[in-house]
């Protein structure tokens, strides 16, 4: 009773896009570790059925404290056919703070008579592969009693905030048989 007539025609599958409301980075301060820093992307990429993927790009991060205040700049682009293209571009600043550093005199015991021993020190909160300049020196005194330990140089850079706990160098009493 009814009579179907077929039209040729095109069907067009449109590009989704995505919802992008939710990614954005801040100004970050990160504390002194050797290691380079950016600001970081924030919020949730979006993820589609088909397996969206983005690359993110970074540039302009901070290692050192004197590097200051650094813009980052990250860039956020879509990899999918199935969803319309995006490249996102955002900025935020980078600042590095100086790390908490710990250098401890050794305390140091000797006998009256004995050689002048050596002064050592140990550190906490030191970056592998970094390097001080200590030279540790000791109240002058040479008979029994404590002498304090102090440093005469203490160079860490400006990477680091620098606490000094000085030490005891005891001279103890001859024992007389």
């Amino acid at each position: 009773n009814y009579s179907i007539a077929f039209t040729e025609g095109v069907y067009y599958i449109a590009e989704a896009t995505y919802d992008m409301s939710d990614i954005y980075i801040e100004d970050q301060t990160f504390v002194y570790d050797g290691e380079e820093h950016y600001a970081m992307l924030l919020g949730d990429l979006p993820v589609g059925p088909d397996g969206v993927e983005f690359t993110v790009n970074y540039d302009g991060g901070a290692t050192n404290v004197s590097d200051g205040r650094v813009l980052t700049t990250v860039t956020v682009i879509s990899n999918s056919t199935n969803y319309a293209h995006v490249e996102m571009t955002l900025s935020a600043y980078v600042e590095i703070t100086p790390r908490a550093l710990t250098v401890t005199a050794n305390d140091v015991s000797v006998t009256y008579g004995d050689d002048e021993a050596e002064l050592s020190y140990v550190t906490d909160g030191l970056v592998d592969g970094d390097e001080i300049a200590v030279e540790l020196v000791r109240e002058a005194g040479d008979n029994a009693g404590e002498y304090a330990i102090s440093y005469s140089v203490l160079e860490a850079g400006d990477n680091y905030d620098v606490t000094f706990i000085g030490g005891k160098y005891v001279i103890g009493k001859v024992q007389v048989a």
